[in-house]
Parts: C-alpha cells; structure tokens; sequence
C-alpha cells in the first residue's frame, strides 16, 4: 500500500496516542526507511529505525537453573533410594526361605528338623549339666568346710 505523506502524519499522529496497530507500526516504519528524505519525520525516523536494529531477545536455557537445579537433587536422592528398594524386593522375592541356621556346619532351612536338632541339643545339655554338677559336688563341701573354718578364727580373734 502506497502512502502519502498526509496519511503517514495521521498515522504517525495515532501512533503518539498509541493507537495503532502492529500492522499499522510495520506501515510507517517502512514508508520512513524507503524515504529517508522526506522533511519532518527525523524522530520517528529514528525511533522506527531503533526498533527494526533491536535483535529479539533469544531464549537461553540454563543447564542449571532454578528448576533444573532442585530436579538434579531430587534424583541424587531418589534413584539410590528407588535402586536399594528395588534390590531389596528383589531379594525378598527371591529368597526361598526366612529362616536358617548353621549346625555343624551345615545350613538348615526346614523348621521342623531345626527345631528337632535344637531340641535333642537341649536334652544333651540338660544331661551334662546333671553330670557336671555331681562332678563338683565335692568342691562345694569343700567351699563349705573352708567357710566353716574362717568363721570359726573369726570367733576366736574376738
């Protein structure tokens, strides 16, 4: 669209009330830049013309920004916690049994024979413990002689 130079003072006139349009804005900064001579627009000629020089802001993307930042933590946390669960429910699932003992040895697993082996162990001990306390019965009498002896110099140091 070709504009005369009363339609360009109209719009430039709109433009200080801020009333135009983008469009409009494109229009007046292009009928300046292709008439550099025309009298009368020195300012708008530079202020149009600062516009069209400004380069648009680019986007940056910050590898640690705020977000990206506190995402970082949160996975330095969260991936060796989910790893050890993961490894533990793994070995859980895994395991055959709950339950083992070692006995001579040997690695039982069955309740029943380990409690049977526990139980016959325990009735071996209790016999020996019979065995073993009639053995030190004569240290006893002997514990009971010693203590009738001092009680009897204590007496007669007195």
């Amino acid at each position: 669209m070709i504009m005369t130079d009363k339609e360009t003072k109209t719009l430039v006139d709109k433009y200080y009330e801020g009333l135009t349009s983008r469009k409009e804005e494109i229009q007046i900064a292009k009928y300046l830049r292709n008439n550099p001579t025309m009298e009368g627009f020195e300012a708008e000629r530079a202020i149009f013309a600062y516009f069209e020089t400004k380069k648009p802001k680019q986007q940056t993307i910050a590898l640690f920004g705020k977000t990206n930042y506190l995402r970082a933590i949160a996975a330095v946390f969260i991936l060796p916690l989910l790893s050890i669960t993961i490894y533990l429910a793994y070995q859980i699932n895994t395991s055959k049994t709950d339950s083992y003992a070692y006995i001579n040895g040997r690695t039982i697993t069955d309740e029943k024979q380990l409690l049977m082996l526990v139980q016959n162990n325990l009735d071996k001990f209790s016999d020996n413990v019979d065995i073993e306390s009639q053995e030190l019965e004569p240290f006893i009498n002997a514990n009971n002689i010693i203590e009738q002896q001092l009680t009897l110099f204590s007496e007669m140091g007195n």
